[in-house]
C-alpha cells in the first residue's frame, strides 16, 4: 500500500494565488457562516520549502455550526476529520486524485481561540525572524528525509522546534 509522501518543494509564488482561489470558493460554499480566513503553514511563508499543501485557518463565530456543513463540504471534495487531535478545532482535508496525498487542509476555530491565534503568531514570527525561519527550515528538511513515508513521525520530529519557537514568541511583546 502506497503511503503519503513527506516531500518538500521549494517555495512557489503560486501558493498565495491558490490560497486566494480556495478562499473565494469557501466563501461561496459556506455562505451561511461569517468567515475570517488566513493562509498559514509553510506555504504562507515566502521562501520556505514546504509540502505543496495549502493550509487555511478559518475563524468562525460558533465552531459547532461548522459540523452542519460536513456533507456539503464533502460534495466539494473536503473530508471532515472532526477535531483530529486538537480540541475545539474542525479539520478538513481535500485529497489529490491519488486519494493518498493532500492538497488542502482547512482548520476551523472559533474566533479568539488561543490555538488558532498561536498558529498565526508562529507564522508571523517565522516570517519576521530569520533565525527562527532557518531553524524551522532545517528541521523540516531533516524530518522530510528521515520520515519521507511517515506523516506522524514527520510531524512529531518538527514538534520540538515548533514548541521552542512558540516559547520564544511567548517571551516577546510584539507577537503576544
Amino acid at each position: 500500500m502506497r503511503k503519503r509522501e513527506m516531500k518538500l518543494e521549494q517555495y512557489h509564488n503560486k501558493w498565495p494565488e491558490q490560497y486566494q482561489k480556495i478562499k473565494e470558493e469557501l466563501t461561496k460554499l459556506l455562505s451561511g457562516l461569517e468567515l475570517e480566513c488566513h493562509h498559514f503553514g509553510s506555504t504562507s511563508i515566502k521562501g520556505m520549502a514546504s509540502k505543496p499543501i495549502i493550509d487555511i485557518l478559518i475563524f468562525v463565530n460558533n465552531i459547532s455550526m461548522v459540523d452542519t456543513y460536513n456533507n456539503f463540504m464533502l460534495q466539494s471534495g473536503y473530508v471532515a476529520k472532526g477535531e483530529n487531535g486538537i480540541s475545539r478545532r474542525r479539520y478538513f482535508v481535500k485529497y489529490a486524485k491519488d486519494t493518498i496525498n493532500h492538497l488542502i487542509h482547512l482548520h476551523f476555530y472559533e474566533k479568539g481561540d488561543s490555538k488558532g491565534l498561536q498558529e498565526l503568531r508562529f507564522r508571523d514570527y517565522v516570517i519576521e525572524n530569520k533565525t527562527a525561519f532557518n531553524r524551522y527550515l532545517e528541521v523540516k528538511v531533516e524530518a522530510s528525509k528521515k520520515y519521507k513515508d511517515n506523516p506522524e513521525a514527520y510531524q512529531n520530529h518538527k514538534s520540538t522546534i515548533i514548541d521552542d519557537i512558540n516559547k520564544e514568541i511567548a517571551k516577546t511583546k510584539v507577537f503576544k
